[in-house]
């Protein structure tokens, strides 16, 4: 069994170039299914997040089964412990990794993206052959003309006579009869004519036709977001700082590696 704070464990395994993290190894194991990886995060930046971890939990004292005598076993006893850790919590703190990495207003209630896709489809509505008959009932139409009157002026009407004698070819005029007319008035006098329509039906007919309409794939998108008015904004704008005090990621996490592997505040023998 080997008994010794945390910061000289560091000090017995650590890598002198800090090649390699002290907690966690970059090729764990990593749920598929989270969006957000904590551990691309760590072992990018694993010398910050290890000097963190040794100045708030280094002067705790861990106990460690020591399975042989040399560091460089001491460092396997090390790395098991914390993988057995890691491999119990590792699907809550992705999920909580994930959480606290949405993207969103803190003062919002809701927030809705609403996404409808219609696919492209055909309508078709089709029609028998029908014939359509509008019948005219008998009627008259009278159109009336009013009195009119024509007068021709007095006039002369000459009629001339000509004639070819026996011995003869050119005409010869033979006598003339003139005809005076006096004036004359040609009266119309008021009447009405009378045109009628006989009872008849008109008849349409239209063929057997099917009309066809096409709607285009398309989508359509509603989003909404604001506050509802369940919760004022100062009061979200709260809960949300008091949040993310509580889920302060990796100090929370190293709160459970300490705890979980015992380590105590006491006087190494």
């Amino acid at each position: 069994m080997a008994t010794m704070t945390i910061k000289e464990l560091y000090k017995e395994i650590e890598d002198p170039n800090d090649t390699y993290p002290f907690l966690f190894a970059d090729d764990w194991y990593y749920p598929e299914t989270a969006t957000n990886n904590f551990l691309e995060e760590y072992t990018t930046n694993y010398i910050l997040y290890d000097r963190y971890f040794i100045k708030e939990h280094g002067e705790k004292t861990v106990d460690l089964d020591d399975y042989f005598a040399d560091p460089d076993d001491l460092s396997v006893s090390w790395f098991f412990e914390l993988a057995s850790i890691y491999n119990v919590y590792v699907e809550a703190w992705a999920k909580i990794y994930d959480t606290l990495n949405i993207a969103y207003n803190p003062v919002y209630n809701v927030e809705e993206h609403i996404v409808n896709e219609y696919g492209e489809h055909e309508t078709e509505n089709e029609y028998g052959e029908h014939e359509t008959e509008t019948e005219y009932g008998q009627h008259e139409t009278d159109m009336q003309y009013g009195a009119t009157s024509d007068t021709l002026g007095t006039h002369t009407d000459t009629a001339t006579e000509y004639s070819v004698s026996f011995d003869g070819t050119a005409e010869k005029e033979t006598g003339k009869t003139s005809n005076v007319v006096g004036a004359q008035t040609n009266t119309s006098l008021l009447h009405t004519d009378t045109e009628t329509s006989k009872l008849h039906t008109d008849t349409t007919t239209s063929k057997l036709h099917t009309d066809t309409t096409t709607s285009k794939l398309h989508t359509d998108t509603v989003d909404r977001t604001g506050n509802i008015g369940i919760k004022s904004a100062t009061a979200l704008a709260t809960e949300e700082i008091f949040m993310r005090e509580k889920q302060i990621f990796f100090k929370n996490i190293f709160l459970t590696i300490s705890r979980e592997l015992g380590a105590y505040y006491g006087i190494n023998d």
